[in-house]
């Protein structure tokens, strides 16, 4: 599954739903699009740190592209 970073708080409605999602629960990858996202040092790496542990507590394996 392919979830584009647009910020954290989409992010993280959008993998509420797959949580939520019965057909989904199969999912084993989840893959970050981070193109066009700006990820500086501060915000940004704290926000995409909440999507990794999101993924990682759905039972899938988190993979950056």
């Amino acid at each position: 599954m392919v979830v584009p970073f647009a910020g954290a708080d989409e992010s993280l409605r959008a993998l509420e739903l797959i949580a939520h999602d019965r057909d989904a629960r199969g999912v084993r990858v989840v893959i970050v699009d981070l193109a066009g996202a700006i990820i500086d040092e501060g915000f940004g790496a704290l926000a995409l740190e909440r999507i990794l542990d999101a993924i990682a507590g759905l039972g899938a394996e988190p993979i950056l592209a």
